[in-house]
């Protein structure tokens, strides 16, 4: 087996490694040339010194010469003093085996229990180091907070699909935003990747980060992003902790950012990309390391701005190298007046990269009055090299269309649910129904939640808009049948859920539900039936329990 070593784990560059049997017979081993010897290579050893290492190398050359180049040392064609197997081979093949420890991550191993979670065992033992970053930004069309992140893996591995001459993977990515222990919003999206034979080297040299983003309701967060390659089964994590403020309202005074970046480009306003605002988007690298050619860009958000600050405050912005002696420092102002007012306020900007001498360097946005007396004020950093070009990854993403802003409704209501603010989910899912009455995907959720705070007659209504729609017609009945339950309608209420059952008989909750109103309809022998096979699906049912045993007294 033929093997390209990695030096910087003291690996040979180049090595092969030789797997045999002694004379046929056993389990194979893998071959050391110092302590086996090119004498256990052969079956027929009649006659042979063992330790006439010439004689047995031009034997076994005349029978495998690929063999032959690799008996005495693991690299290929390299001949010891007078054909004596050098030492060195065992120290290399010590260093090759202890390679692995080499290459373990400080976040895999602290993190390995939270991975188990939920990556697979195939994946487990293939963590890849990755750099990532993540950032609030506020979408000046529809005034929402998105969290943008972006993750990039050390490494690519790839499938090479010959007919096309094409180099491919596919990425999956699982979000999950979490507030303590409890998770607030989770989805999963694939991002696949194909590059044509001819740019192979070119994406070699700046690696492939993907990137998205999502609204999120005002709170402090976790957020993890697990990135998967499916193709060769390895993964990396993304972990950081998120705060997104309130916006809008006249709220407390803040700056929120800067999200800083190598270009600013201009972008359709019609669709979001991450790291998008308004008409502006910003490129990200998240090793934050930009080149003479680059732009040093940068996006920031202005909260809580009064009309009074608005007409006479402004931003500095402060660009400062760390070096002890002489560093660089470059100040603009930004006059608030200078853009329409709005809450919040957007400001996108960069400055050119050329003629600031390479350092490392703090960017500090300072929001101050009329007076130049400090109001808020924040701070990012990132690395200018000494390169004029700097080399960042390909980003894949996908965008948002603004048309479909009830999405972002519908995903609000849920955070909103899911952290227990009842009266700010059911205003975002009312947004949302009412931004696009046709769309039926989500009427379900928006019932179960009305469900949840016992609102069944507006169930009954919400509900009556997906009666006709095929593809929801096990929801139709069961969520309407257990607002008849809600209404004390029991007979009704059976009838459907009767419905529901013959389209599929496997759903605990709605098995429960069907034991109730047959209890209910004075029905107790199939109460008990259709309980008892409920527990069966899933014995963790404590209202099941107590209703079977309510059923018993009885």
């Amino acid at each position: 087996w033929s093997y390209y070593g990695d030096a910087a784990k003291n690996m040979p560059v180049h090595f092969s490694l030789v797997f045999y049997q002694w004379r046929n017979s056993g389990e194979y081993k893998l071959y050391d040339p110092f302590v086996d010897g090119p004498f256990r290579l052969l079956v027929q050893t009649k006659g042979l010194n063992p330790t006439d290492y010439e004689d047995l190398y031009e034997r076994i050359e005349q029978i495998a010469p690929d063999l032959a180049a690799v008996s005495l040392s693991i690299i290929p064609g390299e001949i010891p003093y007078m054909f004596r197997p050098s030492p060195e081979s065992a120290v290399m093949m010590a260093n090759i085996l202890e390679s692995p420890k080499r290459a373990v991550s400080e976040s895999y191993a602290t993190h390995f229990l939270n991975y188990k979670g939920f990556v697979s065992t195939e994946y487990m033992t293939n963590y890849i180091d990755s750099a990532g970053s993540a950032a609030v930004v506020f979408d000046p069309v529809t005034g929402l907070p998105f969290i943008d992140f972006t993750i990039e893996p050390k490494k690519l591995s790839l499938d090479f699909y010959e007919p096309k001459g094409e180099y491919s993977c596919a990425f999956e990515v699982s979000v999950s935003l979490r507030a303590g222990e409890d998770v607030v919003y989770q989805y999963g999206k694939e991002f696949p990747l194909a590059i044509p034979a001819a740019r192979l080297a070119e994406t070699e040299l700046t690696g492939v980060s993907i990137q998205d983003g999502f609204p999120a309701i005002p709170g402090r967060f976790r957020l993890s992003v697990l990135l998967q390659n499916k193709t060769s089964k390895e993964f990396s994590l993304l972990e950081r902790e998120v705060e997104v403020p309130s916006s809008g309202g006249g709220g407390p005074l803040r700056l929120v950012g800067p999200a800083v970046g190598y270009r600013l480009l201009e972008a359709q306003a019609e669709a979001r990309l991450p790291y998008q605002a308004g008409t502006r988007r910003l490129l990200v690298d998240p090793e934050r390391t930009f080149g003479a050619a680059d732009q040093i860009a940068y996006v920031f958000h202005v909260l809580g701005l009064t009309e009074e600050l608005w007409r006479s405050g402004s931003v500095r912005i402060v660009l400062r190298g760390t070096k002890p002696k002489d560093p660089f420092q470059k100040t603009l102002s930004v006059r608030l007046g200078d853009q329409p007012f709005r809450d919040p306020m957007t400001v996108a900007q960069s400055i050119p990269a050329a003629g600031v001498p390479p350092d490392f360097y703090d960017l500090e946005i300072m929001l101050v009055d009329a007076r130049g007396v400090p109001l808020a004020e924040s701070r990012a950093n990132f690395v200018l090299s000494t390169q004029k070009i700097g080399t960042h990854p390909l980003a894949l993403s996908k965008s948002a269309s603004q048309a479909n802003r009830f999405v972002f409704d519908y995903i609000l209501a849920s955070q909103y649910d899911r952290t227990g603010q009842a009266d700010e989910a059911e205003a975002a899912y009312e947004r949302a129904l009412a931004a696009n009455p046709s769309f039926a995907g989500k009427i379900p959720e928006y019932a179960g939640f009305l469900i949840r705070g016992r609102k069944f007659d507006r169930v009954l209504d919400l509900v009556a808009r997906i009666k006709d729609d095929t593809r929801l017609v096990y929801q139709y009945r069961f969520i309407r049948g257990k607002a008849l339950l809600g209404l004390d309608r029991f007979d009704e209420a059976l009838a459907d859920l009767q419905e529901a059952n013959k389209i599929y008989n496997s759903d605990p909750a709605l098995l429960y539900a069907l034991g109730f109103a047959y209890w209910k309809t004075g029905r107790s022998e199939e109460a008990r039936n259709v309980l008892n096979a409920s527990l069966k699906l899933n014995p963790n049912q404590a209202e099941v329990q107590t209703l079977l045993s309510e059923i018993q007294k009885r």
